[in-house]
């Protein structure tokens, strides 16, 4: 069993949080993550990302890992004229 300190838990939710902030259209990577996780994006909205930011333990790593990939094809988009 993997035990993580109290400081890394803070600090992904630190990054998962300013990562969020990043997203364009939050409501499309909302249900990436609702299907992704099998979960409705309401419950996702509303338990995830809420003020406290309270995403399951198991599941932070992949939500860092979409976002990044989420962000970065924000950045690849062509900017429309």
């Amino acid at each position: 069993m993997k035990v993580i300190s109290f400081y890394n838990i803070q600090r992904m939710r630190q990054n998962i949080k300013q990562l969020f902030r990043s997203v364009e259209n939050k409501t499309e990577f909302i249900e990436l993550l609702s299907k992704e996780f099998n979960r409705k994006p309401a419950s996702i909205r509303n338990n995830w990302f809420s003020a406290f930011y309270s995403i399951p333990q198991e599941h932070e790593a992949r939500v860092v890992e979409l976002l990044q990939r989420t962000i970065a094809a924000q950045i690849q988009k062509p900017v429309e004229a």
